[in-house]
């Protein structure tokens, strides 16, 4: 089509910067950054633009309008080539007043138009410079035309921005105005072109899930792959990803079906995703996605499964813990007697210790259980009540061999490690060739017991109850030599704590058949912090038979109490574990607060507290999209706990007021504080 000299000369526009007006640029940096989430774009005759505009869309979009088909009312999409949308009424006869030559953008079903932006050009030629006929260009048929021409000429080019519409169309025409009713005279045209055109689209409607089902849904536990089969529809913007979230964190999002591309949003604008289709991605979908576990760290986590449309509004489909369990333990070194000279020849009364050996792996405890072998080193079995580091042969081990086994399990299995056998077990060192009784076994509570000083075949030593059980005599003891140990206050045996405070938590110790308290009893406790050996103390009840435990400020740790009822029991009876979790704190400054596209922010911070492994801490850097925080990068402490981090915005065209944190990860095992964010950080990108 052949175009007078106004548009042939104007092949293309500087594209649209949102936000170029002062006023209207706060109001939609705020739109786009905190309300993203049901909004979506649809852009097309931007400059290079290759994918034209749909016309006669079955789901809406951009269809040309003329109050009368003839050869002097024309539109024209040339999108894809020089130009953009073009409208005119030629001068080849009179026009009646009202006749019009347009676009107009229809939104799909389910969906409104909440915002426009274009750049236009507008020519025209009245007949000998009379005023009787006029033309205007106009929005929705506004009595505010976008601009207007009695005298004739070239207009300047303009740019349209319009936002809080709630429309289902938009309609932009070239119209025949006359003040006194008369015909626009012959000769006189009226053109415009519209290019780098956004339509902003609201979609109220989340997508519906009404079939989720597959092992990722129904195991509790993950491992390897996990899959996903659902069927989805969304009448609106369409069902554009799957997407799972991990601890309030995107893990991965997938697109079902990209509706032969259109479904694969061309870039994202303040949280904003731009589409060249009205309806972008597909009205239903059946497909079966997959997750890689492996790509999450072993342990518990919170798990949301999701299907989100085309304008970022979503649907749960499944949520709950899932027990991530990918990596088993890993035996290093083997488990080893502390004195082999002793283990090499053992008697009944030595002290025979061990280590665990050493582990690798994710969410590791252990379990200790001592074995007694024929003296070939056949028929090992376990011995009863031995479950701790150390052991005393007895009586019932002459003649035979020892060792520990050490199991270390995680959710993904159990691995057991043993120590060599020692040497058979021979009497006790000053009973030369004497008989054959025994000694005390700690972790045996069966077998008999030697105090100090006693000798093979000496009676065994009266027990002494620990503690006495108020309001009975003093040899009164509890029913069946049971006592039960209660945290109070406490659910779950876990008790949170602020970073930096210090926490106490109070026992009750009782006989647990009578529930009558025992007063002046010695409790042992020992706290375990990350990896770390167990720091031993002590505490005593008072005569109600409570005792309060206090814990210095400090990271996470597991606290054990346990109660041995008699002075020679080897063994706890009546143990109770605590867990203190303590939120850790990160701290994050950014470099500077205001700054324009194509500049970077340097962000900095650190974690408080200490504990940190040498290898540093994973944190995770994001940004806010709605309700959501969605990471951009990861980054690594180092061994102090201090990190930075440099992002340049390239893609900020508009002013944008972003909302960016640093949070540690979870899974972190070596770490032994509770994952925490830091507080937010807003930085604003300007063009």
């Amino acid at each position: 089509m052949q175009l007078p000299w106004p548009f042939a000369a104007r092949r293309s526009l500087p594209p649209l910067v949102l936000g170029c007006l002062a006023t209207a640029a706060a109001a939609l940096a705020v739109t786009a950054s905190a309300g993203a989430v049901g909004s979506y774009a649809v852009q097309a005759c931007s400059d290079g633009d290759t994918f034209g505009i749909p016309v006669s869309d079955p789901f809406g979009g951009w269809a040309g309008e003329v109050s009368q088909v003839d050869a002097s009312h024309v539109v024209d999409n040339d999108c894809a080539g020089a130009l953009g949308l073009f409208m005119q009424l030629k001068g080849t006869d009179r026009k009646a007043a009202g006749d019009s030559a347009g676009w107009k953008f229809t939104a799909p079903s389910n969906t409104k138009v909440t915002g426009a932006t274009l750049s236009y050009d507008v020519y025209t030629r009245p007949s000998n410079g009379t005023t009787n006929g006029s033309f205007l260009v106009t929005v929705n048929g506004s009595a505010t035309p976008l601009a207007s021409e009695h005298g004739g000429g070239l207009l300047p080019d303009g740019q349209l921005d319009l936002h809080d519409l709630s429309a289902r169309s938009l309609r932009v025409a070239v119209y025949c105005e006359s003040p006194t009713d008369v015909d626009c005279p012959d000769g006189e045209d009226g053109r415009a072109i519209l290019t780098d055109i956004r339509m902003t689209l609201a979609d109220d409607l989340a997508p519906a899930v009404p079939s989720a089902t597959g092992d990722a849904i129904a195991d509790s536990s993950w491992a390897g792959t996990q899959q996903v089969a659902l069927s989805a529809s969304d009448f609106g913007s369409g069902v554009a990803e799957f997407r799972v979230y991990v601890d309030d964190v995107l893990l991965q999002a997938s697109t079902p079906d990209d509706n032969d591309g259109t479904c694969i949003p061309d870039s994202v604008d303040g949280g904003v995703p731009l589409y060249h289709a009205p309806k972008p991605c597909p009205g239903s979908v059946t497909a079966t996605e997959t997750i890689d576990s492996t790509t999450i760290p072993d342990g518990p986590h919170d798990v949301e499964l999701v299907v989100a449309d085309a304008s970022g509004r979503e649907t749960v489909i499944a949520s709950g813990t899932k027990v991530v369990a990918n990596n088993p333990p890993v035996a290093g070194d083997a488990p080893a007697f502390v004195d082999a000279a002793a283990a090499a020849a053992p008697h009944i009364g030595d002290v025979l210790e061990a280590t665990r050996g050493t582990w690798g792996g994710p969410d590791l405890t252990y379990a200790l259980a001592w074995e007694r072998c024929e003296g070939d080193g056949s028929a090992c079995g376990q011995i009863p009540g031995a479950t701790i580091a150390s052991y005393i042969p007895t009586s019932a081990d002459l003649g035979k061999r020892l060792r520990l086994a050490v199991t270390a399990t995680n959710p993904a299995g159990s691995v057991t490690n043993r120590t060599p056998l020692t040497g058979a077990v021979g009497l006790p060192a000053a009973q030369a060739g004497g008989g054959a009784d025994g000694g005390s076994a700690v972790g045996d509570p069966s077998a008999p017991t030697l105090s100090a000083g006693a000798s093979p075949g000496a009676p065994e030593p009266q027990h002494v109850l620990v503690g006495h059980v108020a309001g009975e005599p003093p040899a009164a003891t509890c029913p069946q030599d049971r006592a039960s140990l209660v945290l109070q206050g406490v659910s779950g045996h876990t008790v949170r704590v602020r970073h930096g405070r210090q926490g106490r938590v109070r026992v009750a110790l009782t006989c647990a058949a009578t529930g009558k308290a025992i007063a002046g009893a010695r409790l042992d406790v020992a706290t375990r912090t990350g990896s770390a050996a167990a720091v031993a103390s002590q505490a005593r009840t008072d005569g109600a038979g409570h005792a309060t435990l206090t814990f210095a400020p400090g990271p996470s740790r597991n606290v054990t109490v346990g109660y041995r009822m008699y002075a020679d029991d080897p063994l706890a009876r009546a143990t109770v574990t605590l867990r203190v979790r303590v939120k850790g704190r990160v701290s994050l400054r950014a470099s500077r607060r205001t700054l324009h596209n194509g500049q970077a922010v340097r962000l900095s911070g650190a974690l408080a507290g200490g504990h940190v492994p040498r290898r540093g801490v994973d944190l995770a850097v994001q940004w806010r999209d709605g309700r959501r925080w969605r990471p951009f990068a990861q980054v690594r402490t180092n061994r102090h706990g201090r990190f930075r981090y440099a992002y340049r915005f390239t893609r900020s065209f508009g002013r944008v007021r972003y909302a960016l944190r640093v949070q540690v990860l979870k899974g972190q095992v070596d770490y032994p504080f509770a994952p925490a964010a830091s507080k937010a950080v807003r930085v604003t990108v300007g063009p």
